[in-house]
């Protein structure tokens, strides 16, 4: 839609006409902050998450290519920025482990481990909303990012691909076991409150 204003935009950034930058953040802001908040856990870390990701991309737009897709870029800093997250809290989760004692661990790893829900979809009602972004959440990554990707931000299947550096075999492949995964948890969840 924006691709050739975008081209330029980013162009004349790389020239050193900075204040175009608030071009493409007025422009990506809504769909970035949406697709951080499909990833992030709690508000905070969705709003961390959303920062850090302009920050890199204001800091790094000398590297992006003017003939691709901005959002496409951005995106892709964003996955990375959350794998890097994930990577120093799963680190700090074997900290805790190994250098609490045995009643501060407890205490440690339910601070840590500590979940809050997000904005729900408005299609769905709240019960459903609940059942899909709590079968979600139980995804892993591999299978969670492109499942977002696909549905929510509605990329295509090269899209992804080049968003996460993978072949469209392996996208459609995660796509097919996200699906299959999302619909068998759902099943169960709908199935016990019956």
């Amino acid at each position: 839609m924006y691709m050739n204003d975008d081209n330029i935009i980013i162009t004349r950034c790389q020239a050193g006409q900075l204040e175009s930058l608030t071009i493409l953040v007025n422009r990506y802001k809504k769909p970035l902050y949406s697709f951080c908040n499909k990833l992030g856990k709690n508000n905070s870390e969705v709003d961390d998450l959303f920062q850090d990701t302009w920050v890199k991309a204001i800091k790094n737009i000398h590297l992006c290519s003017p003939d691709k897709r901005f959002i496409n870029w951005l995106f892709s800093i964003c996955i990375n920025h959350y794998r890097d997250r994930y990577r120093k809290y799963v680190r700090w989760l074997k900290v805790i482990r190994e250098f609490h004692s045995a009643s501060d661990k407890e205490t440690e790893m339910v601070k840590a481990e500590c979940k809050e829900l997000g904005p729900d979809m408005k299609a769905l009602n709240r019960e459903q909303q609940n059942m899909v972004r709590n079968a979600l959440s139980k995804l892993k990554d591999n299978h969670r990012i492109p499942i977002i990707l696909y549905y929510y931000r509605e990329f295509s299947l090269n899209e992804i691909s080049q968003i996460l550096s993978i072949p469209i075999g392996t996208v459609k492949s995660r796509l097919a076991t996200g699906r299959r995964f999302l619909k068998q948890t759902l099943e169960v969840s709908s199935n016990e409150r019956k």
